[in-house]
């Protein structure tokens, strides 16, 4: 008697099952490769509905944000504060005992101090005295800047910052200054197999004047990188400019926390970056993944004007690092992140020094790609098996079971361990498994028809109707699963 030959579904049928699954994961290659602004804006939206899932969490209680906000600014009655009075803000902090203050404010501009009617009449009294004016603007730049220098200096613990630009005619300065080059990492490390590209190349700098840059206890790049849909998801620690690498902000902050040198912070290129004994991990480019706290105001946040005016407690800063920066409207860089459209700057970098004093950094590293790659084969091969099992319905119900089981095994790794697993990918891999066994079987079974009524056109030429329906009955249609 003939066997009937094996269908192509039985011969291969790991083959089958691993096809989806081969399928995103070469899509989840060029994923973790690249800056694809689709895939990074899905799973980016994935990760901000985990995180208002899981909902605020308590902010860094070392952190405080001092704010030039609305009320600040209507007292004074200007935009920019005025130097003086950042220095008056720097003596009154440093003398409640703050242990850091960084200034997230880019001090660039030479006529901080000046209304504008002044600032015109002194430029008009520049061009009546041409040959003396490079002279007279030079020491009116010195002038403005003495009192804040001399502020910084007496602190001995403030933090100034400088930015990166990607075009040269809107920079200050081409060549790194060495009153701010001096915050260079003195220890940086390539691992086997890692690269010390991070994908970031500045073509100038916005730098303060050396005057201020050197009073202060050192430096930090304030600048920040959204990812390709706009969200801003991750601080950079290390930026290189000519060979050398600088830090941010908010490590500069966390190191003179901690009272470390230098020397005592080392960069692993794409692992993370030691700060004495804190260990604050990062992505493959050495990106520092923030977690973020809340909506804006979630940090204590205090009115500039109030610290001026000597309104606040006498300790409310001691031992505590200050940062001060703009919220004012329309007055200040803000930024998207999961729980607001416009998140202040200076809150990005509270939530960056809370992530690193609490190490409470999202954690994307090679042990969450090694989850994400399992995660990918584990659940296309379980739909394709789902996608077998039973009438297609119950088979598409079993799949969205499993959609929903990997969406909390990610939620819960958030919550309970801060670790961000892709969400969107190993779901695209139970949706095509799911799709592909469902085309398989919808082709099986229209073949199946096709030879049923072939069978009972032949039988129906021999036998009459009964016979034909009984005989054709007895051979099983054709099922995916058999």
């Amino acid at each position: 008697m003939a066997t009937r030959r094996a269908s192509p579904w039985r011969r291969y049928a790991l083959l089958w099952s691993l096809l989806p699954s081969l399928v995103v994961l070469i899509v989840y290659y060029g994923y973790v490769t690249g800056d694809s602004a689709l895939l990074t804006a899905v799973e980016g939206q994935t990760l901000s509905w985990r995180l208002q899932a899981r909902g605020p969490i308590e902010p860094a209680p070392e952190v405080v944000v001092v704010a030039i906000d609305d009320r600040t600014v209507t007292a004074l009655g200007r935009w920019p504060v005025p130097r003086a009075r950042l220095a008056d803000a720097v003596d009154a902090l440093a003398a409640d005992g703050a242990r850091v203050i960084a200034i997230d404010l880019l001090v660039t501009d030479s006529e901080g101090d000046l209304p504008p009617a002044v600032a015109e009449a002194m430029r008009e009294a520049g061009d009546r005295l041409a040959d003396d004016a490079p002279t007279l603007a030079a020491r009116l730049d010195s002038l403005l800047d003495e009192r804040l220098a001399a502020a910084l200096m007496d602190a001995g613990n403030v933090l100034l910052g400088y930015a990166y630009v990607f075009d040269p005619a809107q920079a200050n300065a081409l060549v790194m200054p060495p009153s701010v080059g001096r915050s260079e990492y003195r220890i940086t490390i390539v691992p086997p197999g890692r690269s010390a590209e991070i994908g970031i190349r500045p073509a100038g700098l916005l730098v303060p004047p050396t005057s201020l840059a050197g009073s202060t206890a050192s430096t930090g790049h304030l600048s920040a990188f959204p990812d390709p849909d706009n969200v801003l998801r991750h601080d950079y620690p290390v930026v290189g400019y000519d060979g050398l690498y600088y830090p941010s902000l908010a490590i500069e902050a966390v190191r003179l926390y901690d009272g470390l040198a230098r020397d005592r912070v080392t960069v692993r290129f794409g692992e993370g970056i030691v700060i004495g004994g804190r260990v604050v991990p990062t992505d493959g480019r050495t990106r520092l993944t923030t977690n973020p706290y809340g909506p804006p105001g979630t940090f204590e946040t205090l009115s500039l004007i109030d610290v001026l005016d000597g309104r606040l407690p006498d300790g409310t800063f001691t031992d505590r690092i200050v940062l001060l920066g703009s919220t004012v409207t329309a007055g200040g860089d803000t930024f998207a992140t999961a729980f607001s459209p416009m998140l202040p700057g200076v809150e990005h970098w509270a939530t960056v020094i809370g992530n690193i004093l609490q190490e409470r950094v999202l954690i994307r590293d090679d042990r969450t790609m090694a989850a994400d790659v399992l995660a990918i084969l584990v659940c296309g091969v379980l739909a394709t098996v789902l996608a077998r099992v039973g009438p297609l319905p119950l088979s598409a119900v079993l799949t969205g079971g499993l959609l929903l089981l990997w969406g909390g095994v990610t939620l819960v790794a958030l919550d309970q361990a801060d670790v961000w697993l892709n969400a969107s990918l190993p779901a695209a891999a139970i949706v095509l498994g799911f799709l592909w066994v469902a085309g398989l079987r919808a082709v099986g079974e229209r073949r199946a028809r096709r030879r049923a009524e072939r069978q009972r056109a032949n039988l129906s030429r021999y036998f009459p109707p009964r016979l034909v329906a009984q005989l054709a009955d007895s051979d099983p249609p054709f099922a995916i699963d058999r």
